[in-house]
């Protein structure tokens, strides 16, 4: 699923999370996000900078599902994994025994998964985090591997 299409779904809640953690962590992709939605609304940026953050990421979210902003979407949600979703990366890769950095991050991942390890790494990231964090990370774990190893069928949607 590419990222234009999850970010309508996202709660306002881990919508706003994801901007946050930009805004907190990686200022450069934070203003070109600012800048480039602020001119889709035909907005001026000091203007939507001065709305409170909340509020302004409420307003980001119809527009993270433009298919035009996909990659942006894309890398605000890379930049929150790897700022907040490293324990589930962790998690995930160990259960699928996937050797990775200690982070979460690879580029080696196998061609195939067996259906049941993989079926019981969902089970597991589902018991130990939020679902819907849960679901963003599977939904978007191809485009983020390269990989297919069928996760659509174990996600809690």
């Amino acid at each position: 699923m590419r990222a234009f299409e999850i970010w309508p779904k996202l709660s306002k809640e881990l919508n706003h999370e994801i901007l946050e953690t930009a805004c907190l962590h990686e200022k450069q992709l934070y203003r070109h996000t600012v800048r480039d939605l602020s001119e889709a609304m035909r907005k001026r940026m000091p203007a939507v900078l001065e709305l409170p953050r909340a509020a302004r990421h409420e307003l980001f979210q119809p527009l993270l599902g433009w298919s035009k902003f996909d990659v942006l979407g894309h890398n605000l949600v890379i930049n929150w994994l790897r700022v907040a979703g490293e324990p589930m990366m962790v998690a995930f890769l160990d259960a699928v025994e996937v050797r990775h950095d200690g982070r979460g991050c690879t580029e080696n991942f196998p061609a195939t998964v067996a259906a049941a390890k993989l079926a019981t790494a969902c089970q597991l990231l589902y018991e130990k985090f939020p679902a819907e964090k849960v679901t963003l990370y599977l939904q978007l774990f191809p485009n983020i591997s390269g990989v297919t190893w069928n996760l659509e069928q174990h996600l809690k949607v």
